[in-house]
């Protein structure tokens, strides 16, 4: 094989090899971004992760930008299943959610939840706004079992009342 095909040969490996890290580096800054993570702490974080290295996510190679993107993955997955849990907890001391019967809890979710979809589809963003909605409710029938004018009151005390 003649010289000037072997260059272009290594020249496309190395091109390619420029947009994976280039992709791998997207990849981690969009995390960064969907976590909240300022620009201090990224730099911070880096620092720790090279041993002193680098504060510069340019500096780092693919094989450490994989492994970090593998930690924030995990990391946000975490954080998304203690949103739902906590969501899960507040829907049950409320009432929405009955451990033995979902139907209730997803009907509410896609016909009165802040985005109208079910639980497993909202984003880590979306759940906090969720989170948010559900403190709401709760703190709205704390306020309402106080009040003897409520049926809520009557709830807490074991007394139904049927619809006639």
């Amino acid at each position: 094989m003649p010289l000037i095909y072997f260059i272009i040969k290594l020249l496309g490996k190395d091109k390619k090899m420029k947009t994976k890290k280039r992709r791998l580096h997207r990849k981690f800054m969009t995390l960064l971004s969907k976590l909240g993570i300022d620009d201090d702490t990224r730099h911070h974080m880096i620092w720790q992760y090279t041993g002193g290295r680098t504060y510069s996510t340019k500096e780092l190679s693919e094989s450490e930008l994989i492994h970090l993107i593998n930690r924030l993955e995990e990391d946000k997955e975490d954080k998304i299943r203690r949103l739902r849990s906590t969501i899960l907890a507040i829907a049950t001391r409320t009432g929405i959610h009955d451990p033995e019967d979902w139907s209730r809890f997803n009907n509410f979710m896609i016909r009165r939840s802040i985005l109208k979809k079910p639980l497993n589809e909202y984003s880590y963003k979306e759940l906090k706004q969720l989170l948010r909605q559900f403190r709401g409710i709760e703190a709205n029938n704390k306020r309402a079992e106080s009040n003897p004018a409520n049926t809520m009151f009557w709830k807490k005390y074991g007394c139904t009342f049927s619809k006639n």
